[in-house]
Order: C-alpha cells, then structure tokens, then sequence
C-alpha cells in the first residue's frame, strides 16, 4: 500500500538539508491542472470539455444538464494553510439523476455521470522537504469497477490501489520534494443510473477524493502484513510490521507508536507500544466474525501514528466469514466477502459432522474436508465437483452472497454439523471462510 521516499544520487545530501531545516520556516504551494482532456457527460449526451494543461483554479466548478434533469458537475478545490503547512486538494463527483415527468416506462433508464477525468496537484516547497500525503476517497454506493486512483512522482507506477467498493479508511503515503515539484495525478470516475421501476442505482455514485500534503520528520511505514486474508476466528499469517526511521533512513528505537485497529479484528498489544531495536512495531491480528449489515464488511484498517507525522500509517487486510443458521423447515447461509467488486466469485460450499481430521492445503485448512466420505457437497460453482447445487442457485458472490434452503420436516433435528466456503476471488486469489456450526431445529 504504501511506497518508501525515491531515493535519487543526491539523496542523502538532500535528506542532510532536510534534516537540518527548521520544519517552522517551511512553507507549501501548490497549482492544480487537468492531465488529460476532462469531460463531464449526463446520460451519455456530450458534456463540458477541458483541454489537457488547463490550469484549474480554487473553485473551478463544470456543470452539464442532461436529459430528464439529470445533472453532473466536476468541483476541484485547493486550499492552502500556513499554520502548519499544508496544502488540501478536493475532486468532487456529484451527480444528481433525474426522473421521467411521463411517469413509469418499461426500459427508461436515466443514467449520470462524471470522468472518467485526470487531474494534476502539483506542490512545491520553499526548501527540500519531507512531506506525508494523506489521502481519502468517499462515495455513496458500493461501486462497480468504477473508482479512482492516485499516483505519485512521474514513473509511472499507481502508488495507491486502496479504493476497493467498500469505503476505504484514509491512505498516508511519504515523499520528499526536492528541486522539482511534487506532482500528484489523480484519475477519478462517477456514474449512476436509474430506471423508472425500481431506482436501482450502480456505479460509486457522488464521491469525493481528498488529498492533504503535510511536512514530517520522520518516516514510518508498513513493511509487512497488508492485503492479507483470513478467515473469521484464525490469526492472520503474519503480523502487520510497522518500521519508523528518521529522514537519513536510520532505525528509531524506542519510541512510542500508537497502535488502533478498526474492523473485524482484534491484536494482543495495548494502545501504545514502543518501536524495538530495529525501529519496528510488530502487530499480530485474530480475524474476527462480522454480519451482512456490518459497514465496512471484512475489511480491517491498521493505524499507526506517531510524533512527526501528521496522519497515521494504515495497512489493510481483509477477513472472509460463514455464518450458518436454521429454523423448522429452513437453513441459511452467510459468506462475507470483503474484497473490491471486480467481478463474481464462484464457491464451493460443504458440510460435514463435528471433529473429523481437516485437509491441510496451501491456502489453509479445510475443516469440511472433502476426502472424508461424511462430507457432503452443499454448492459447486467453481466446478470441482460437476458444478452440483443443492438449493438449484448455486454460489456466486458479488463479493458476498446468501443462500436459503427449504429443509423436510424433522430434517436432523438435534444435530449439528459445520459449513464452510472456498472461493476464487479474482484479485484475491483463493479465499476461504470459518467453518461455522449449524444446528438443525
């Protein structure tokens, strides 16, 4: 998630002048311009364009009225503050879709939207600096490939790939600025659409992406841990490792770094814990269950903050889930999926009695081992096993999904047996959940 300071020939004596520079006497500006063309459109009628290289000012607003009074505007915002120095840079989406005055219509969609467009924040200092850029991305709807990315420095690289469809905690990346600007690049998309029935709704909806550039005098950052899965209930495989230097890169050994964890997991250290010989915190995770209502569903943000940097370091992670229940004449099924919305995950989901030995595989274990001949196959949407569906919808989640099934009288009553998901996520690779335990009533 996040990238270390570029290092360039010069860069210790730079890292020299930064470290003898009074952050006091610094000051921050910054210029805002459009990277690529910037178009806005509103039910795919043509929109407001502006040329590349077109310089942006504070408040530069652009607005298209479409069809149907659906509206679309692109609102980019610069605001600097002296005290301390910091530069806040917006890049508001807003859509508003309209409606049909001849009332409902079969096949009448009203679709909004703006971008997708580029921008480019560029910041410079009044001497080499040593700067912590803040960034959070905002949205309405869970979205559907649609999103935004952020790019620092000019080689090429996205240095933050953290917008997934749920709202993502805020990212911190380091840099440094030195003779040249800081350059910040900026690709932003909103859409939404609506037919006349049901209002169903797609795309990120109205969102706002915010960028805020501060000084530091330290570096800390996360150097193991990130993008992990886990089921509910087991720790993670390796802890989130948080290393803190000074501006020259060496370690910074016993200072206090603030530890917080929000979402579905817990760690065994206390609030504040002290950086050890090598500078480093290391923070161990037990992934924890969570419900279809939860908001932010699987997802986990690690914060560390500490004196020197105006914004804490995050890592994320990601905990999938089964949950399983039963009434007389139904059981249901649960698979939390916390992964970005980039396309179906087919499951395969089995059952099988308490206690037997599970399979040991190179994702983890499978407590319903399907070599023992008391397992028995639920759903197969990946085809392992002939593609079998026992409630006839198969298991296909987008990222999440959940499965009734009408059960016989007296069907097991008394008995208890535990379920468990393995999926194939697209970018996460292969997933699996808690086996949880299911009492037939």
């Amino acid at each position: 998630m996040h990238r270390g300071s570029r290092r360039s020939p010069a860069s210790f004596a730079l890292l020299t002048v930064i470290a003898c520079a009074p952050a006091a006497a610094q000051s921050l500006a910054a210029t805002a311009s459009a990277a690529s063309p910037l178009q806005l459109r509103a039910n795919l009628s043509p929109g407001t364009v502006v040329a590349a290289g077109t310089a942006l000012p504070n408040g530069y607003t652009a607005t298209d009225t479409g069809p149907a009074s659906s509206t679309a505007s692109i609102h980019i915002g610069l605001v600097l503050n002296a005290a301390p120095p910091r530069v806040t840079y917006t890049v508001d989406d807003q859509f508003t879709l309209g409606f049909n005055p001849g009332g409902p219509a079969p096949g009448v969609i009203l679709r909004a939207s703006t971008g997708p467009h580029d921008t480019v924040l560029q910041v410079t200092a009044s001497q080499p600096a040593a700067v912590a850029i803040k960034i959070t991305w905002t949205h309405l709807l869970r979205g559907s490939g649609l999103g935004a990315t952020v790019d620092v420095g000019d080689d090429g690289s996205t240095d933050w790939l953290g917008f997934w469809s749920l709202d993502a905690p805020p990212a911190t990346l380091l840099a440094n600025i030195g003779a040249a600007p800081l350059r910040i690049r900026t690709h932003t998309s909103s859409a939404g659409e609506q037919d006349s029935y049901s209002s169903y709704t797609t795309g990120p909806g109205p969102s706002s992406l915010q960028i805020e550039v501060t000084l530091r005098s330290v570096s800390l950052q996360v150097v193991a841990g990130a993008l992990q899965s886990a089921p509910s209930g087991e720790a993670f495989a390796q802890p989130v490792v948080f290393a803190l230097t000074d501006l020259l890169g060496a370690p910074i050994t016993g200072a206090p770094v603030a530890i917080s964890v929000q979402g579905p997991a817990t760690t065994s250290l206390g609030a504040t814990v002290l950086t050890d010989a090598q500078g480093r915190v290391t923070v161990p995770l037990l992934a924890q269950l969570y419900s279809l209502s939860t908001t932010q569903m699987g997802l986990v943000a690690v914060a560390a903050a500490t004196t020197g940097l105006a914004e804490p370091v995050r890592a994320l992670l990601f905990v999938d889930t089964m949950q399983a229940f039963a009434q007389p004449g139904i059981a249901g099924i649960f698979v939390g999926n916390p992964g970005p919305l980039v396309g179906d995950v087919p499951y395969v989901v089995l059952a099988s009695p308490l206690g037997i030995p599970p399979l040991q595989t190179p994702f983890g274990p499978i407590a319903t081992n399907p070599l023992d001949p008391s397992t028995v196959l639920v759903e197969d949407s990946i085809g392992v096993f002939g593609f079998f569906s026992l409630g006839g919808f198969g298991a296909i989640g987008r990222p999440s999904f959940v499965n009734f099934y009408n059960l016989p009288p007296g069907f097991l009553t008394g008995v208890t047996v535990q379920v468990q998901a393995v999926g194939i996520d697209p970018l996460r690779g292969v997933v699996r959940t808690n086996p949880a335990p299911l009492l037939f009533l």
